[in-house]
């Protein structure tokens, strides 16, 4: 196992806080806290490894005092006396503003407080220079603030709340991408963190980061610490392995899903070609995955939804309401993995990424240009590349970079339901990550994706809950 982060700083830790069988309510859709108990020491890096739901963002609200503790108690440095210190967090949706030049955005987090005016360009590029050299990070400064990776926006944060003192700083890694050379730097900061004594949390429901970052790892479900490990005992594998068994557990104590989340959407009597009709719901924020020896059950489903198929025999409610025939439904989206590169070959990229947006649209001479740009830039933070949008059509275009497209454009659908057939079926596993993020990132703004595979074998590792439908 590769070495502690805070080796070296053993016996100067501090317990920075103490949650004392704490509960909350839910923050919007997400899972609420219940009776959770946790230990933050000073020097260390402590993981909170999750899937969806289980109550990360719950807890990182609690620690920031924007969601209220309705029993148990936070003791800070001791006591629950004590006021609340500094705390930040950060994640993808960074507080860097793309447009302006790097050295600019960083002024803004130097000193929130500080006007334009009262700025002196050229020292203030001379103290953020040296400042971040301290921390071995180099970065052309006169370069627009969206020129950098989501990781090397979250190092420059968390070396700004360092020199603002701040002493529990939380990283929300969900959705985050990055090289293996990006989480070595930000492993090797993370350790001169350690070095100043501030606590710091990290949340992700990937095995592989969380194991590569934490010195401890708390293994979170439904609002609850199920178990906390040492890094030394965390390999990947192993700490899948203890999560579904934990998890698995704690699902037979558990209530039903149903007692939990808002049922958004149930189909019954469908006819998929199989001894029983299909029968199932789907609940806000879950991935389900169906596993059936019929291949075909994701354009069966379609098929009843958009064209009224079995519309007499096989009712359908969608957010509590009854559908029959549609031939498009705003609300419900279709992911067929086979056609996930298929574009408009004549269109540009940004068109097609466009397409749909305004009804104005065509040839990107439409009244809803600022729109576009908004859409460009949003794009280019998220996959860190839109030089190729503006290609004049899309028929030499890479299948990593059509995939991106048709992902980022079922982010913007603001779909509540998600069908899509088997993951790893038909893309490599570059394509398979960035599939599985944006379903996660969907789940975590409320939406419900169900996943059908023909293979008995498969197993979805984001999914909540599996049927398997029997062939007899």
């Amino acid at each position: 196992a590769a070495a502690s982060l805070s080796d070296g700083c053993k016996g100067m830790k501090q317990e920075l806080l103490f949650a004392n069988n704490i509960s909350s309510d839910s923050p919007g859709r997400g899972a609420k806290l219940d009776q959770l108990s946790l230990s933050v020491y000073t020097g260390e890096v402590l993981g909170l490894f999750g899937s969806r739901y289980a109550g990360k963002s719950a807890l990182f609200r609690v620690l920031l005092g924007e969601l209220p503790v309705r029993s148990g108690e936070l003791l800070w440095n001791g006591s629950a006396d004590n006021p609340r210190p500094k705390a930040v967090r950060i994640g993808k949706n960074s507080a860097m503003v793309g447009d302006l030049l790097l050295w600019e955005s960083i002024a803004m987090l130097w000193n929130p407080s500080a006007t334009g005016a009262a700025l002196n360009a050229a020292r203030i590029k001379k103290m953020i220079r040296l400042y971040l050299e301290d921390y071995q990070l180099s970065f052309n400064l006169n370069e627009r603030t969206a020129s950098l990776s989501q990781i090397e926006k979250i190092a420059v944060e968390l070396v700004m709340a360092l020199r603002r003192k701040v002493r529990l700083l939380m990283v929300d890694l969900n959705g985050v991408e990055g090289t293996f050379q990006e989480y070595e730097m930000l492993r090797r900061l993370l350790a001169r963190v350690c070095q100043e004594q501030a606590a710091v949390i990290i949340s992700t429901h990937r095995a592989e980061i969380i194991s590569f970052l934490s010195d401890r790892i708390a293994i979170l479900f439904q609002g609850q610490i199920l178990k906390t490990i040492a890094q030394e005992a965390a390999t990947t594998s192993g700490l899948e392995a203890l999560s579904m068994t934990l998890y698995q557990v704690k699902k037979r104590e558990a209530q039903p899903i149903s007692a939990l989340r808002e049922e958004v959407f149930r189909v019954a009597g469908l006819d998929a070609g199989l001894p029983e009709p299909v029968e199932f719901s789907l609940y806000r924020g879950e991935i389900f995955t169906i596993v059936s020896p019929q291949r075909d059950m994701l354009h069966i489903l379609r098929r009843r939804i958009l064209d009224g198929y079995q519309e007499k025999t096989s009712p359908v409610l969608f957010k509590g309401r009854a559908i029959k025939r549609l031939g498009s439904l705003k609300g419900i989206a279709f992911l067929d993995m086979q056609e996930i590169d298929q574009l408009i070959e004549g269109l540009s990229p940004l068109e097609n990424l466009c397409l749909g947006i305004s009804q104005k649209a065509g040839g990107l001479g439409f009244a809803g240009r600022n729109i576009a740009r908004c859409i460009e830039q949003d794009f280019t933070e998220w996959y860190r590349n839109g030089n190729f949008l503006h290609q004049k059509n899309c028929r030499e275009l890479y299948k990593k970079d059509r995939i991106a497209i048709n992902l980022f454009r079922l982010r913007l659908c603001n779909a509540e339901v998600i069908f899509c057939n088997t993951l790893n079926v038909y893309n490599d596993v570059v394509t398979l990550h960035m599939v599985r993020d944006v379903l996660a990132s969907l789940t975590e703004s409320g939406a419900a994706v169900c996943i059908f595979s023909s293979d008995s074998s498969y197993q979805e590792e984001l999914a909540e809950r599996t049927v398997v439908l029997g062939d007899g």
